[in-house]
């Protein structure tokens, strides 16, 4: 079974039907029918309930992804302080954020685990260890 990590422009894609990449986000959804709960993190819940918020929709509505069960929290940003501190360094250029920096460490404690993205800055980024993050993506961002 297929693993999914959910950065904020996923959620709130799939929150926000007058997104424009919300059908990208819906699609990939029922596309998956029997899966694994999304996995996200603290950092970017906390992005895409700011956000939400500018489409007039409610950060309770973000919540209420963890509450159904569709995604849950796998990071815990004290234990991985470190190696997190570490990209938020080197890629300090790209103004990467903390939410960036939580989901690339998803990714390499889930190595075959596919980050949905509407960043493109995922392409920039690498692993600690210089490998590409898998990424899924709208053709056009």
């Amino acid at each position: 079974m297929s693993l999914f990590i959910a950065d904020t422009g996923f959620i709130v894609a799939l929150l926000d039907r007058h997104d424009k990449h919300h059908e990208w986000a819906a699609s990939h959804v029922r596309a998956q029918p029997a899966r694994e709960p999304y996995r996200t993190c603290e950092a970017a819940l906390t992005e895409a309930s700011h956000l939400v918020l500018r489409a007039r929709l409610r950060a309770a509505d973000v919540m209420a992804l963890l509450g159904d069960g569709s995604f849950v929290l796998d990071f815990d940003l004290a234990t991985e302080q470190e190696p997190v501190t570490r990209f938020l360094q080197k890629y300090s250029d790209q103004d990467a954020d903390l939410a960036d920096a939580c989901v690339v460490r998803m990714s390499e404690l889930n190595p075959r685990a596919t980050v949905l993205t509407i960043d493109r800055d995922f392409y920039v980024y690498r692993r600690e260890d210089g490998s590409d993050i898998p990424v899924n993506m709208p053709e056009r961002v």
